[in-house]
């Protein structure tokens, strides 16, 4: 495996920031990273990328080997591979949105704000962007929900029909 590497940096500007009890939705990284690792699978562990928060921006990095391509830039050949490795981590990771402990936090994790935070690596699919929405947006339940079943809807029936608890 590879060291971590940067794969984007989102200017604070251009996002909002979720909250979970106080603290960003980032700042759980390491509970939640290590809850799907141990809980859910290898798959489901290495979705969130790790955020290094700044002043005025979070760079997102990540583990993983071959180039970290964007979803949106694949090219024809990688994206049916792309599709399943998001598709099993999600389904490995859906039990724990039951969980009291984790799901609420887990929940809020899963908005991004739009499909530019999916990235493909050679052995793995990646999440940037996490815990938060395009600034400006609602955030409310409703639209969260929305947001959730917009960007991650397509690859798992659970959050296709996710709602606004």
């Amino acid at each position: 495996m590879s060291s971590p590497r940067p794969l984007l940096k989102t200017p604070l500007a251009e996002v909002q920031v979720l909250t979970f009890e106080g603290q960003p939705v980032h700042a759980r990284f390491a509970t939640l990273r290590d809850a799907l690792a141990a809980r859910a699978s290898t798959a489901a562990g290495g979705l969130l990328a790790e955020p290094l928060a700044g002043a005025a921006a979070i760079t997102w990095y990540s583990e993983g080997d071959g180039e970290a391509l964007n979803f949106s830039e694949l090219p024809a050949s990688r994206v049916e591979s792309g599709r399943l490795r998001l598709a099993r981590a999600l389904r490995d990771l859906e039990p724990l949105l039951e969980d009291p402990a984790l799901g609420p936090v887990l929940r809020l994790a899963l908005v991004v704000p739009g499909s530019r935070a999916i990235w493909v690596l050679d052995d793995r699919v990646t999440l940037s962007d996490w815990g938060c929405l395009a600034a400006g947006a609602a955030a409310t339940p409703a639209a969260m929900a929305a947001q959730i079943r917009d960007v991650l809807g397509p690859f798992s029936p659970l959050l296709a029909a996710v709602d606004e608890r």
